[in-house]
Order: structure tokens, then sequence, then C-alpha cells
């Protein structure tokens, strides 16, 4: 397909994005709050995606009573309660290691997806999953275990918060998508999770808001590229590679999140996080194995 290279370089770019999320939330946490921050930020991602879609040829749909329930769903746990843990974890912990702790959730997805009998468990899942467990517990610990006695931190505990919630988004997504377009889905999940955010940021919004240009231009990076255009891109790969063989891009998101948090924000990388990535990314892509191999022989 002669359009392969410019989607690899979309897909990349995604990629790059998600992990820029990271930067972008800590940046926006110095001078404003999680609230105003995830209502921002998805209230930018609505209208660019509502634009997006009225441009597609499906356009807009009706959901049903059920697909407005599951949409309801996904817009709080996925939105809502993601960003709000998301950006409080932020204001407590580095970028590069709340990027680390983000990177389990191909693995709790898969354990979700399983338990639920929407995939089964293979050999290699029985061995990545543990794995990348283990690399977290690295992470989480800065490879000295003796912190677990004294109880993980305040923002261990929310980022590992927002990585649940994500796993709640992704398994009511597969659901949905049964009946309705990726891009409907993720246009819809987030309008409703923007108008759950509404009225508490109006709220809040009324002492005004005292956010430098740094903080404005993070909220319009997370709104137009980590969140609307990150997501056209990568259903885009999954309509023409299949979500298997664009889903292998995720796995870079992290080693983004911790060059990017270095390069940009001057954080120190620490080589247990360093190490616990790598077991992470490796545990993930053991995990991915054998779907990767059936992929490089699909038609």
């Amino acid at each position: 397909m002669k359009s392969e290279p410019i989607l690899y370089i979309k897909l990349i770019l995604v990629s790059v994005f998600w992990g820029g999320t990271f930067i972008a939330g800590r940046v926006a946490t110095r001078s404003m709050d999680p609230l105003t921050i995830a209502f921002s930020r998805f209230l930018v991602a609505s209208v660019f995606l509502s634009f997006y879609l009225t441009a597609r040829d499906y356009g807009w749909v009706v959901p049903d009573l059920r697909q407005t329930i599951l949409l309801t769903a996904a817009g709080m746990t996925g939105i809502v309660a993601y960003n709000l843990l998301f950006f409080n974890g932020l204001k407590l912990i580095e970028a590069n290691r709340a990027s680390l702790i983000v990177a389990l959730n191909p693995a709790l997805i898969m354990v979700a997806a399983g338990l639920l009998g929407m995939e089964k468990f293979t050999r290699e899942r029985l061995l990545g999953i543990p794995l990348a467990l283990f690399g977290v517990s690295i992470v989480l610990t800065s490879g000295d275990y003796s912190n677990i006695a004294a109880g993980l931190g305040k923002g261990e505990v929310l980022i590992l918060g927002c990585v649940l919630s994500w796993v709640t988004y992704t398994i009511l997504g597969r659901v949905l998508v049964q009946g309705l377009s990726p891009l409907v889905v993720t246009t819809y999940s987030s309008i409703a999770g923007c108008l759950g955010l509404m009225i508490p940021a109006v709220l809040r919004l009324r002492g005004g808001i005292d956010a430098d240009p740094w903080a404005v231009v993070a909220v319009l990076f997370l709104g137009i590229f980590g969140t609307s255009l990150a997501f056209v891109w990568y259903y885009e790969g999954v309509q023409q590679l299949g979500p298997t063989r664009a889903g292998v891009f995720i796995n870079l998101v992290p080693a983004w999140g911790v060059l990017l948090s270095a390069l940009i924000l001057g954080e120190r990388i620490v080589p247990a996080s360093l190490l616990g990535g790598i077991i992470i990314v490796g545990g993930v892509l053991l995990t991915n194995r054998r779907r990767l191999s059936q992929s490089q022989h699909a038609p």
C-alpha cells in the first residue's frame, strides 16, 4: 500500500503525542488545577472531533438506549475519572515515572479481556503479564522494595487509579465499537466526559483562571494533539493495518514520556525506573507475541 509509509509516520507521531501528554500535564498543573485542565482539554477535543466527524461520510448517528448508557459510562471512566486522577497524580510525581506506570495499561487490558471471555489467556500472556507487573513494581518502589512497608505515595496511587479507569474505558469501547465506529465512540464519549466535567469546572472557574501562557499551550496540545489528532490517526492505523499492528506503537509511549520529560522538564532518569520501564515494555511485547506473528502472515 503506497500510503503505508505515511501511516507509519502518523502512528509514530501518535506515540510521541501520547508520550507528550505527561509533559504537557506536568506543565499545566503548575498553574492550573486538575479539574480545569481536564475540562479544557476535552472541550477543545470535543469541538475538534465534532468538526472532523461532521466531515466524514457517515457523520453523526443516533445511539440507542443501551449505547447511550455505555457511552455515558465510557465518558465517566475514560474521560472524567481518568483525567482527574491523571492530572492530580502529575502534581505529585514526575512525568517519567507516571508514563512508566501507565505503560501497564496493555497488560491489564488483556487480563480484563481474558476474565470477561473477550480474549484467551495464551502461554505468552501468562508469562508477559506477570513480567509487566514486576516492571511496574520496580518503578513504584524505585528498585527498593523496603519502600513497600511505608506504603505507596499518593501520586503513585492516583496514577494506578487512572490505569484502572482506562482499562474500564477500553472494555466498554470494545463493546461499543461492535455497533458504532471508533471515531463516533471517541467523539461521543469525549462529549459525555466534557459535560460531566462542565458543572464542577464552571463552579471552579467562577474564581477566575490564573494560568501562565505555557499552561494554555499545554492544554491546547492536550486537546488537539494528545487527544483529537492522536485518536484520529490511531484509528486510521487500526482501519488499514488492524488493531494488533497499530497497537504495537503504543509500546513506544513510555519511552517518549521518559525521553521528553528529560529533554523538556529536565527530570532525572532514575536507573531503577529505566530498568522497570524496559521490563514493562518487554512484558507487553511478550503478551502480543503470538498476535504479532499472526498479523505478519495476514493478507
